[in-house]
């Protein structure tokens, strides 16, 4: 194998002196000889021994960087090392490529808030004269450039809001994330290499390849999750060319095969329903949540190409597989929508609210659930919407999710989408609905960097109602109201003063019927 380069080595200059020349070199490997061709181009008298020498240095540092490259030459991405410390903090060891200066930690994701106070003890590992101040939580700045940092990060879990965004670990094992255990400046730098020193008798299953015994790139460390225990079993499955991970922490009622299954299944439906296939690899990852007082009885987070899953192993569900079923067909769309997409802006009404009913006519299609209970959650979330305040627009309340306003965005997001199915499939006779947008979505926008909001309307706009439900309700601050809306198309909404009932009327008409029939009713 021959390996060919050329050098120019130009403008070495002096008082009154300048070379000028080019080098051509040749290297084979394991070769014994380096031929050399140089051809001088100017040299005033007097300067050639300088030359000479000059020129001989710089090819001799061409052939033993050649045949040796330095260590910080070879290092092409950022190179990560993570050990246990102790049982709640991690010791992680980081060489960049470019030295830096500053060091500059995540301290917010979502509702989750003061993740650079988890950072303690930054330090370089190289030079301990380097002075490293704290400027603020999760924030250091070195007094010259460091190439090595090593930190501590607890890991504890402590927050039950906070379980399914950030990492943790207990005695029976958990969850890491790049994006809060690493600096942004090396999470912007883009794939790297960690090493894990895991606990004895721990394991280790990520969504990316092993490169090396417990090595992996990461190529989004943004959106990486592992997971770490002493339990973990794996479940492999292929829908359609995309390689699905089910991995299973612990010992629960359900098998993982079953769990796979379930996974494949729900993954299977969005490919057909959308013709676009999210990412070649992804990867589901069902977990222990720590027993915390106030944790809820699950939580999820869909990041990148994984789905992460934390359930109470004590929840006492009578139908595990049935509880999972119904959780996949929200969170395993997000695959699609919004980590599949790159548009701009906060549209959190489309990608949760849409996509909570979407996951509601997917579980009557696939039979994980009645017709009769899709009515009955529609019921719940509508008196769950009459509850609180609505003095938003769903692209307000998207914009304000994080502080004050998430019930909007799923609960009005939901029923705003089923009005919004309701309207398009009575237009069509039945035809087409709300699904079908998901497809023309993909279709015209993937890959692309368009206003989110602004895209979403116009693709749902596909009639004069549609047009003025999505300015009502996404766009303006009007507040939604069932009753009225819901007569034309063979629903009927009784409330008691406390709950409210949907129900369908006793004779629908053609019409009526042609519409309820696909959305699943039977007689």
């Amino acid at each position: 194998m021959v390996a060919s380069r050329s050098i120019n080595i130009a403008s070495i200059t002096g008082r009154g002196t300048y070379f000028l020349c080019k080098a051509n070199l040749t290297t084979r490997s394991k070769a014994q000889n380096l031929p050399f061709l140089v051809r001088p181009i100017r040299c005033k008298p007097g300067c050639e021994r300088l030359a000479r020498l000059i020129l001989n240095s710089a090819l001799l540092f061409l052939a033993i960087g050649s045949s040796a490259p330095s260590a910080s030459a070879q290092l092409k991405r950022a190179k990560v090392e993570l050990r246990f410390s102790q049982p709640d903090v991690v010791q992680m060891t980081i060489t960049s490529p470019q030295p830096l200066q500053n060091w500059t930690f995540q301290n917010s994701y979502g509702r989750a808030l003061g993740l650079g106070d988890r950072v303690l003890s930054f330090r370089d590992r190289d030079n301990g004269s380097v002075s490293i101040k704290k400027i603020t939580a999760g924030v250091f700045r070195a007094d010259r450039l460091v190439a090595t940092a090593v930190y501590d990060v607890n890991v504890s879990p402590n927050r039950p809001s906070d379980l399914a965004h950030v990492s943790w670990v207990t005695k029976d094992g958990g969850v890491l994330m790049p994006g809060d255990l690493l600096p942004i400046e090396i999470i912007q730098q883009g794939a790297l290499d960690i090493t894990f020193q895991l606990p004895s008798g721990w394991q280790l299953q990520p969504s990316t390849p092993l490169s090396a015994p417990l090595t992996y790139v990461v190529e989004d460390p943004a959106n990486e999750i592992f997971t770490i225990g002493p339990s973990l079993k794996i479940s492999n499955k292929i829908v359609q060319g995309v390689r699905l991970d089910v991995v299973v922490s612990g010992d629960w009622s359900f098998s993982e095969e079953r769990a796979a299954k379930s996974v494949k299944d729900i993954f299977k439906e969005y490919l057909e329903m959308i013709h676009y296939k999210p990412s070649a690899r992804s990867a589901v990852l069902i977990v222990p949540m720590p027993s915390l007082k106030g944790a809820e009885t699950w939580q999820a987070e869909t990041r990148g190409s994984t789905l992460l899953l934390l359930i109470d192993r004590n929840a006492g569900y009578k139908n595990w597989i049935g509880q999972l079923e119904v959780i996949f067909t929200h969170e395993l769309l997000h695959l699609w929508v919004p980590n599949a997409l790159k548009l701009r802006g906060d549209y959190d009404w489309f990608f949760e609210g849409f996509t909570l009913y979407q996951a509601l006519l997917t579980a009557v299609r696939l039979k994980v659930i009645s017709f009769e209970e899709y009515l009955n959650t529609l019921s719940r979330v509508y008196d769950s919407y009459r509850s609180q305040a609505d003095n938003l627009s769903l692209i307000e309340a998207s914009e304000r999710r994080w502080t004050a306003a998430s019930s909007a965005v799923y609960d009005k997001g939901m029923l705003v989408a089923f009005l919004y199915d309701l309207e398009a499939r009575y237009a069509t006779n039945g035809k087409s609905g709300l699904p079908e947008r998901y497809a023309e979505l993909f279709a015209k926008y993937a890959g692309k960097t368009v206003n989110a909001n602004e895209a979403i309307m116009s693709l749902l706009a596909t009639s004069a109602e549609t047009e003025n439900l999505l300015k009502s309700y996404v766009g303006n601050r009007q507040k939604l109201e069932l009753g009225q809306a819901l007569n034309r198309f063979g629903f009927i909404a009784q409330s008691d003063g406390t709950a409210t009932n949907l129900s369908i009327v006793n004779n629908p008409s053609k019409d009526q019927m042609r519409l309820l029939k696909s959305l699943g009713y039977r007689r």
